[in-house]
């Protein structure tokens, strides 16, 4: 009888926690102002899909979150567009975009001078890209060509991390 009761309690252990490991797997966190905040990544039938393709020069990732369950508006959109370069141990961001879209309120984004992003991780398998890294951003409504120094009231600053597993898309 012990082990039976040991056996069944181990099952609804492992059952807890295969959502919370899903919910980490593919993900984007950080602050978003000053409150902290999370993404999922969404599913491919789920609106906007987030993935990757190959490019003449490189590839273009693209990472759109909403809100976990419980943690904002399931309608805020946060998206993060990448163009890489190079290949093997030789990756670098050429590029990035971050965008945000709340429910109730206007875009905002940020790219050049206001988004640095640091790869931590990047690792291509056959059609999955498994990647991760650091994100600091000052966005604005339609964005800023030139470095934010001093942002506004309607800048946004997001600082934070990600780390997913993207599938290939078709052109």
């Amino acid at each position: 009888m012990p082990r039976t009761l040991f056996a069944a309690t181990a099952a609804l252990a492992l059952a807890a926690t295969a959502p919370l490991a899903q919910q980490t797997a593919s993900s984007i966190t950080g602050t978003l102002g000053l409150d902290a905040a999370q993404w999922r990544l969404t599913a491919p039938d789920d609106g906007p899909q987030s993935g990757w393709r190959e490019t003449e020069t490189g590839r273009v990732l693209h990472m759109v979150g909403r809100p976990f369950e419980g943690a904002g508006d399931d309608d805020d959109l946060l998206s993060i567009t990448i163009r890489t370069t190079g290949g093997g141990d030789a990756v670098a961001a050429e590029a990035v975009e971050i965008r945000y879209a709340p429910a109730d309120g206007p875009e905002v984004m940020a790219s050049g001078p206001n988004a640095d992003l640091t790869l931590t991780a990047f690792d291509l398998s056959d059609d999955e890209l498994a990647v991760s890294g650091d994100l600091v951003a000052t966005m604005t409504p339609g964005g800023a060509d030139e470095l934010i120094v001093e942002p506004g009231e309607d800048a946004v600053t997001f600082d934070g991390n990600f780390q997913a597993t993207l599938i290939r898309q078709d052109d």
